[in-house]
């Protein structure tokens, strides 16, 4: 995983006067990256790193290079723990804020938005249930189903509960086959 320094220099570039206003947060930009190995497909470094400034991943920033050490040094971490099919460490605990984990859910749904439809071409029954905890922490769906599922705290601490579990589950279901 990423040490204290390599977080810091991360954010440094996040919360820059260029990006303050429309990047990610680390934990959207962890959410992200680790969106971005689960996926059933591979996206490039110039990609996340569009996404994680809030640029228009369409007409790609370029991805300076220290950054592009640290997705790869993040995404070896996170790949390392669901190939050895361990829960994930995420880079928050369930009592965190909401804040934080709908960061880090934001960041891995504009992770799976990058090809949404490639998703759900294997199942997509099973992929919009594994997806379920994580949308609905997200910041991007505000429809009134979400808006009822968040009004029962019981159900938003297991589904938080889960989260981990599910990016094993999601990542083997893609992945499985590849060993």
């Amino acid at each position: 995983m990423l040490n204290e320094k390599d977080i810091n220099a991360i954010e440094s570039v996040l919360f820059s006067d260029e990006h303050a206003e429309t990047a990610l947060d680390y934990y959207g930009f962890h959410g992200l990256v680790t969106a971005s190995v689960v996926a059933p497909y591979e996206i490039d470094n110039d990609t996340l790193w569009s996404i994680a400034v809030g640029a228009d991943p369409e007409h790609k920033t370029s991805c300076p290079g220290n950054m592009a050490a640290l997705i790869q040094k993040l995404k070896k971490a996170i790949k390392i723990a669901l190939e050895d099919e361990e829960t994930i460490t995420l880079p928050f605990a369930d009592e965190d804020d909401d804040d934080t984990i709908a960061n880090w859910c934001t960041g891995f749904i504009e992770g799976h938005l990058v090809d949404e439809d490639r998703w759900f071409e294997k199942d997509d029954e099973t992929v919009a249930e594994l997806l379920l905890p994580i949308i609905s922490m997200s910041d991007f769906y505000d429809e009134l189903e979400m808006q009822d599922l968040h009004k029962d705290a019981n159900l938003m601490v297991q589904l938080i509960e889960q989260i981990p579990e599910v990016v094993t589950d999601l990542y083997l279901f893609y992945h499985s086959n590849e060993k």
